[in-house]
């Protein structure tokens, strides 16, 4: 890097000493946010429980392995479940995932309520880091899996995003070396948490990798034929009806989260357009990503952390509900575009602002959608798709990575 270091703000060094201040924030904030969300029962006493949407796969999990998984999907018999488990009012939270959610969590299901939270959010952390591990073999990949700030959005929101992040870090990292393996993760995905895994089989497909692909398919149809002893066909189609309902209460009509999901559909109805445009807005942001994912990796001749970075960024942008909390996924990117560039490299400094802008992205956007009125939080992944897109040219000649690069 450029400059000196006595001067320089993008001094490695600096950078360290304020990622461990941003961790003695976040551990402190935690401590304060357990404290305040346990006034009445679990509760914050204004609706919010502790592990505020972790209740939601915790309650899931128990009432499937009790043999009443259809309550999962009744809002009344959900809410009732779950306000009697905080012993308080809590507004009303819902389960909108598919049925291999509830197999998948399982496990917590035999675990009290506080003992599953802590083991969600330690285990999610430490899947999250072990992925970064895998193409950053460095202990400072500890300190930013732990340092970045939606680490502390899903943490205290009890939410999957980290969970969400290793699978697709993983994913990308072992593709070469292990396909099948990738493949399986990327059918995991497909079957939990599908809106996030759209381009997937498109950017398999453009590369021709054969083996990922089929083992992304027939894990993911596997994981939903399981289901179907356990809970039976019913089960679905309370899912889908519940998807319909929640698509317009939450993602066509703001239900109070609107701040929170940095979608191009969410900005159109934020800025009023009818629901049927802000549909068309989102289609092309959509078919134009798409394009861009098979023409990168279509190329072999493409870095791989450069293509791994822009199906990353592409994934995140095709989706019209996506939240805050998913934008944990984009740190893998800063980490895929600096790998390869030479240290004197003279973009280090633009990649490294651009990093920033990728990383603050998922309390900027609430915070710009907040000031605004308008959510323009997708707009704050563009800058990294755009650097990724420069460092992707074929004048551009990256440093060969012996964990990333080697041929599938």
């Amino acid at each position: 890097m450029s400059g000196h270091p006595e001067t320089d703000w993008l001094n490695p060094e600096r950078l360290r000493r304020v990622a461990w201040a941003w961790a003695a924030v976040a551990v402190l904030a935690a401590i304060f946010h357990v404290w305040s969300e346990t006034c009445i029962g679990l509760t914050n006493g204004h609706g919010i429980p502790l592990g505020e949407n972790f209740i939601n796969f915790w309650a899931g999990a128990v009432l499937a392995a009790g043999g009443h998984a259809r309550t999962v999907y009744d809002f009344n018999a959900f809410h009732a479940f779950q306000r009697a488990l905080v012993a308080g009012p809590i507004q009303l939270y819902h389960y909108s995932y598919p049925p291999v959610m509830l197999m998948v969590s399982w496990p917590l299901a035999f675990l009290p309520y506080l003992a599953a939270l802590l083991l969600w959010s330690l285990a999610g952390w430490v899947a999250f880091a072990f992925a970064l591990r895998l193409l950053w073999p460095s202990p400072a990949a500890l300190l930013y899996a732990l340092a970045i700030p939606a680490t502390f959005i899903n943490l205290m929101a009890g939410q999957n995003g980290l969970w969400t992040a290793a699978i697709l870090g993983a994913g990308l990292s072992w593709l070469p070396r292990r396909p099948i393996v990738s493949g399986i993760l990327f059918g995991l995905l497909l079957a939990c948490k599908p809106q996030l895994a759209l381009l997937l089989p498109l950017a398999l497909l453009a590369e021709r990798n054969w083996r990922a692909l089929d083992a992304m398919i027939a894990s993911a149809a596997l994981l939903a034929t399981v289901t179907l002893p356990l809970y039976g066909w019913t089960l679905w189609t309370d899912y889908r009806e519940r998807v319909t309902t929640l698509r317009h209460a939450i993602l066509e009509n703001d239900a109070g989260t609107w701040r929170l999901m940095p979608s191009a559909f969410i900005m159109a109805r934020s800025l009023s357009l009818s629901i049927v445009a802000a549909y068309a807005v989102q289609a092309v942001v959509t078919l134009a990503v798409s394009a861009l994912v098979v023409w990168i990796w279509r190329r072999r001749s493409r870095a791989r952390p450069i293509k791994n970075a822009i199906l990353i960024l592409c994934l995140l942008l095709a989706s019209p509900y996506v939240q805050n909390y998913d934008l944990i996924a984009a740190a893998f990117v800063p980490v895929w575009l600096l790998m390869g560039l030479p240290e004197k490299d003279p973009r280090r400094p633009i990649v490294f602002m651009v990093a920033i802008l990728l990383l603050i992205a998922p309390m900027m956007g609430s915070v710009l959608a907040q000031a605004t009125g308008v959510a323009l939080g997708w707009l704050l992944l563009v800058p990294a798709l755009w650097i990724s897109l420069q460092l992707g040219l074929p004048a551009v000649r990256l440093a060969p990575n012996p964990i990333t690069d080697m041929p599938a």
